[in-house]
Parts: structure tokens; C-alpha cells; sequence
């Protein structure tokens, strides 16, 4: 009975812990997160967004992870506008942060952008919502390294 009622409190425990890492992901003590890791940091920073955007995080559908110069993340916003505006704004903003745009690919279902910046990498996919003037915006930034780079370091 006891061995049971200890199970059943470390479970509880467990539980609750679990629970607290997901809310200090999502939303992190001021001060902590930078004080810690950038792990925690839910936005690029070279990386601005249309203020009529929100970043969604209920269901940790987004993620930001950076370690020196390498970084990796995936952002999933939601807003109101049009396609095309949404792109435009990137087009201007971007460059003004170091992003050199690579390509870009227009249908009536979606904008897509891919940016690059030295070794990282930013596809912009803008995509209509039905129904209304909602839109979906998802941002996966990724670092590549070449060959020659990581050849180079080996030696």
C-alpha cells in the first residue's frame, strides 16, 4: 500500500514538473531565460514580424534553439492582412538586418520567400486562412555550414 501511495506521489511530482518546464518555455521569468540559455528565446532577433502578427505558443508549436552561431528554430504566427503585404513587409525589413533575399514564389494560396544571411538560412512561408483576411506566417531558420567550412576545421 505504501510502495502505491509513494508511486502515485512521484508521478504527481513528476507531473507538476513537467508542467512547470513547458510554462518557463512559453513564458519565462523575466531575466531568466537570457540569464540562462537562448533556448528559451522564442524570436529571432534579426528577424522582426508585422506588428498585427501574434507568435502561437499554446500548443509549443514554435521553438528557437541557438548555440554560438548555429541556430535553429521553427515559428508559427497568426495575423490579419494580405499575402502580399505580409511579404512586402519582409522584403523591406529584412535586408535592413543583414538578409540577402534568394527567392521568392507567388500563387494565390501562398507567398514564399527564402532568405539567406552567411551560414543561416530563412524560409517564409505566408499562407491565407479561410475564411476572411487571416493569415498563417511560419519561419524556419536554420544554419548551413559548406563543405569547405567544415573540411577546413578538421584540418
Amino acid at each position: 500500500m505504501r510502495t502505491q501511495y509513494l508511486a502515485g506521489v512521484l508521478f504527481i511530482v513528476s507531473l507538476g514538473a513537467c508542467r512547470t518546464q513547458v510554462e518557463e518555455m512559453v513564458n519565462p521569468q523575466p531575466g531568466v531565460a537570457e540569464a540562462t540559455s537562448k533556448t528559451h528565446a522564442l524570436q529571432f532577433k534579426d528577424i522582426p514580424t508585422p506588428s498585427n502578427f501574434s507568435l502561437q505558443t499554446e500548443k509549443l508549436e514554435s521553438y528557437v534553439q541557438e548555440a554560438g552561431s548555429w541556430r535553429n528554430g521553427k515559428l508559427l504566427y497568426s495575423g490579419q492582412g494580405r499575402a502580399l503585404d505580409a511579404a512586402s513587409y519582409f522584403e523591406e525589413r529584412l535586408p535592413q538586418h543583414g538578409w540577402t533575399l534568394v527567392n521568392r514564389a507567388s500563387t494565390p494560396s501562398r507567398e514564399d520567400l527564402e532568405w539567406k544571411k552567411g551560414d543561416a538560412r530563412c524560409h517564409l512561408e505566408i499562407l491565407p486562412e479561410s475564411p476572411g483576411d487571416r493569415l498563417t506566417l511560419k519561419i524556419n531558420v536554420t544554419t548551413v555550414r559548406s563543405d569547405q567550412a567544415a573540411s577546413a576545421e578538421v584540418r
